[in-house]
């Protein structure tokens, strides 16, 4: 499922997908939207329209964790602001795990 979430923000549900196969496919998704070459002059270096992703899972295999939509929407969120942070046009996963201390990868 694809939704607009707000303004310049998209969420995607990928139901019985693992975080790695979602990191796989965002980055995918970011490699497929540059390639489109749509010219965008304010979005330096490229000059292109790009996106940043950010992943987030629940794994239901840790049956000790309770997880909200609240907890996904923030962690993407967070993982989102990351791949910004690290100079835009890729995906960051985030840890499964966000309260433990691990700082988000790309």
């Amino acid at each position: 499922v694809a939704a607009r979430y707000g303004g310049e923000e998209m969420a995607l549900l990928l139901p019985d997908t693992s975080l790695e196969s979602a990191h796989v496919i965002a980055t995918n998704l970011c490699r497929q939207v540059e390639g489109l070459r749509i010219p965008h002059e304010r979005n330096l270096p490229w000059k292109l329209v790009t996106i940043s992703i950010g992943v987030a899972a629940v794994d239901p295999s840790l049956k000790h964790r309770s997880y909200s939509a609240e907890w996904l929407i923030s962690t993407a969120d967070l993982a989102l602001y990351d791949a910004k942070a690290k100079g835009r046009n890729q995906s960051i996963a985030a840890p499964q795990e966000r309260d433990n201390g691990v700082r988000l990868v790309g």
